[in-house]
């Protein structure tokens, strides 16, 4: 009994300190315990060179002092290491939930290898599946109810060909949120901040920061239907996001910075608003460029840009800009509202005395463009489509030298546009353009061209005409836009004279005395510029004209003319004149000559020439010899010859009643020219055989008062019927305008002294800037008569 009693205590107190020691034992072999069959697992999942430290646990926590593992896949190779690892944890909730309080990661990093020389050729098994990545439902998967993660480092390690990607950052995740702040690398270069925020209620909420200042906000939701979904609006600060991508594309900013100086750098500033879906591919490779490169986007977009040195001509570009795009890696359609507008301030030319202060350019129509990115995968070139847009644009006033060009409106509509190809399409339209030429107001302008560009081709097809002006020229050009090599040529619609006497007169300074009264002009002419040197080729036509000047009348006018300008500069115009009458007290009829100007620059020589002018004066023919001068500094010497001059026509002229004469006269006139002034040395007019006669039958009145003076009634009674056999003018005309005439007169009057003869010679001296006095000599002779036979 007492050994069964013994052996009952020993087994009682054995197991009782069993019991104890079981509890101490296992909390001092935990660490093993736990380490061994962690290891173990890890083991199972693959991962290799497992450093595991841990502390004993305590009721409700658990430290790991060290974490580092490694995995090893096809092609790619993942190494994790972390320290000082805190779990917490209610042993209830442990025990029945599964579920943790805490867990707390001050530092860890997270290195995935690429080993691959691609990462294209990814098992689908690599891939990112998004098909359950709503927060709402990977939140409630997590089975701890608050994670506070430091700092965690990711680095991506792409093959050479792909760019590395490195985040650094702390999260935090309560059950309802999780928030990370993360600097993000790529290639090493630092890219700045990133705020994200996801909320149990499927809120998303990104920010990229320079400098704690957001340049990209993203606030949104996600949703899924057939694919992940993120419905948001995007704010973005066009002048951070310029620097953030300097960042990201080195290469291209280095080389757009080469093409600019230092003096005129390209700054891009103002806001961008879009607002749309964006959708995420169910499965992709775990790259962010991968991830950025599979999504589509739609958005609604509201930009209000500045650009500071667009060019060097342009000082600045302002552009607000509504419309909408849709994105994606492989294609671009944007669609831009008839509301955007495009505003260039202060463009400077060489061509310009002062800047355009502003040029504005607003939509007509909504523009669509379309854009085949998936070309630039094959780096081929892009190639946009645009559909045919409609643009106004208006400018301040233009001031070229000696020209101020009031405010512009151009409507310009492009009907074709392929930017690839260099090719366009369209018609322009400027109305009432106002130019001033030396400060002086020059008709009103209206232009309508239709062009094409195409092949580095462009032409033109114009009509130029003006509300004030009678006047259309429609015309033609061809440029080839890699030389500026250009053709052309232009065509006026005929003018009516008349229509333009008026008009002209406004814009134009035209002598009083000139008037146009009838007639219609015809022009056209062609051209090229070639090698930086201008050729042109021109023809003017002038038919059945009537000019007037003062009180004196061009009639049936008639005027061919052909104008060159050769590549050297030598200008050329010849042609011929044709007057049918030309009326100024005589009348001149049949006025005909050839005429031909040529201007030489190379010798700074003008030269003027007419030959063969001819005409009908009087009865009688005049000739002019071939002449030559320079019309800017005229100094010619020539003769004119007059043949068959009729007496009769010349008496005339007199216009005294009773006076007739017949005859005829010939004879030449040696004229001078020279500084502004014309004289006439030793000119002759002879009578030709068998000479002629000159009979003055006076009124009543006239023979009533010759009947009181018997010197005057001696003289009417010789030129009753005077008979000459000679009758020699001889004309000597002074610069000032004095002309002395002298008159020798040979004959007889049968009726008159038994036809006694007589011969004597008059000398006449007038000044005859106005009137021909040089044939008005019947008074002069009726008194030498009387005071000889009285």
């Amino acid at each position: 009994m007492r050994k069964r009693a013994k052996l009952f205590w020993w087994l009682l107190s054995s197991s009782l300190t069993f019991l104890l020691l079981l509890p101490i034992a296992l909390y001092f072999l935990s660490p093993i315990l736990a380490q061994k069959g962690l290891e173990h697992w890890l083991q199972k999942q693959e991962f290799s060179h497992v450093e595991l430290v841990m502390e004993p646990p305590s009721w409700d926590s658990l430290r790991i002092e060290k974490l580092k593992l490694q995995k090893n896949q096809t092609g790619k190779q993942i190494t994790l290491s972390t320290e000082n690892i805190l779990l917490r944890f209610n042993p209830v909730d442990l025990y029945l939930r599964q579920r943790l309080s805490l867990i707390q990661l001050p530092k860890s990093d997270i290195t995935i290898t690429y080993l691959t020389d691609s990462i294209e050729t990814e098992e689908s098994n690599d891939l990112i599946d998004l098909s359950n990545r709503l927060p709402q439902q990977w939140f409630k998967k997590i089975p701890v109810d608050l994670i506070q993660v430091g700092e965690l480092n990711l680095n991506l390690d792409y093959p050479s060909d792909t760019a590395d990607w490195r985040f650094s950052g702390a999260l935090l995740f309560d059950g309802e949120e999780l928030y990370s702040r993360v600097k993000h690398y790529r290639n090493n270069k630092n890219l700045g901040w990133g705020d994200l925020k996801l909320g149990y209620d499927n809120h998303f909420y990104l920010r990229l920061l320079e400098n704690d200042n957001p340049f990209i906000t993203i606030d949104g939701a996600l949703s899924y239907t057939d694919q992940l979904q993120l419905n948001s609006t995007q704010h973005i600060d066009v002048a951070g996001l310029q620097r953030w991508k300097n960042k990201l594309f080195p290469t291209l900013t280095s080389t757009i910075a080469k093409q600019r100086s230092a003096e005129n750098p390209l700054i891009i500033n103002g806001q961008l608003k879009t607002q749309g879906i964006t959708n995420f591919p169910l499965r992709t490779q775990f790259t962010p460029d991968a991830l950025l490169g599979s999504i589509q986007t739609q958005q609604q977009i509201n930009a209000n840009l500045s650009v500071v040195n667009p060019t060097p001509e342009i000082e600045q570009a302002k552009a607000e800009l509504n419309g909408h795009i849709n994105f994606s890696l492989s294609h671009l359609k944007a669609s831009i509202d008839k509301t955007s507008t495009l505003t260039l301030l202060n463009i400077n030319h060489a061509a310009l005395s002062q800047p355009i202060q502003k040029l504005n350019i607003q939509f007509q129509n909504t523009v669509d463009v379309d854009l085949n990115l998936a070309k630039e995968t094959l780096k081929a070139p892009l190639s946009p489509q645009i559909q045919p847009l409609k643009l106004k644009i208006n400018t301040t006033s233009i001031n070229l030298p000696d020209i101020a060009i009031a405010p512009l409106e151009l409507n310009l509509n492009l009907q074709k546009l392929d930017v690839m190809q260099g090719d366009l399409q369209g018609h322009a339209e400027l109305q009432k353009v106002d130019i001033q030429l030396q400060k002086k107001q020059q008709p009103l302008i209206n232009l309508s061209t239709e062009f094409k560009l195409s092949k580095q081709q462009l032409s033109h097809n114009y009509t130029l005409s003006s509300p004030d002006l009678p006047v259309v020229i429609n015309g033609t050009t061809a440029t080839d836009i890699t030389t500026f090599n250009s053709r052309f040529n232009w065509e006026i619609k005929p003018i009516s004279l008349a229509t333009v006497d008026t008009p002209l007169r406004k814009y134009f300074t035209i002598p009083a005395e000139l008037s146009l009264k009838a007639g219609s002009l015809f022009h056209k002419g062609s051209g090229q510029f070639k090698n930086n040197q201008l050729s042109i080729n021109a023809n003017t036509s002038i038919r059945t004209a009537t000019i007037g000047w003062g009180e004196s009348l061009i009639e049936q006018l008639d005027l061919d003319s052909k104008t060159a300008l050769t590549p050297s500069g030598r200008l050329t115009d010849t042609g011929n004149i044709k007057l049918g009458k030309v009326t100024n007290g005589i009348e001149i009829t049949k006025v005909s000559t050839n005429y031909s100007y040529t201007q030489e620059r190379s010798k700074r020589r003008d030269l003027v020439s007419l030959k063969t002018l001819t005409a009908e004066i009087l009865g009688g023919r005049i000739k002019v010899k071939d002449l030559e001068f320079d019309p800017l500094n005229p100094d010619l010497a020539t003769q004119l010859d007059i043949e068959q001059l009729d007496l009769g026509e010349v008496l005339k002229l007199e216009q005294q009643q009773g006076l007739s004469g017949e005859g005829k006269l010939s004879g030449s006139f040696p004229l001078r020219y020279k500084d502004g002034e014309i004289s006439v040395n030793n000119g002759k007019l002879l009578s030709l055989a068998p000479g002629g006669k000159i009979i003055f039958s006076p009124s009543a009145s006239v023979a009533a008062y010759a009947a009181t003076n018997v010197g005057l009634k001696t003289a009417i009674d010789a030129l009753e019927n005077f008979h000459f056999e000679l009758l020699n003018i001889q004309l000597n005309y002074e610069p000032d305008g004095t002309a002395l005439l002298t008159t020798r007169l040979k004959g007889s009057n049968p009726d008159w002294h038994n036809g006694h003869p007589i011969d004597f010679t008059i000398n006449v001296e007038e000044n005859i800037p106005k009137l021909l006095k040089t044939l008005q000599f019947a008074d002069k002779l009726t008194r030498t008569i009387e005071k000889r036979y009285r």
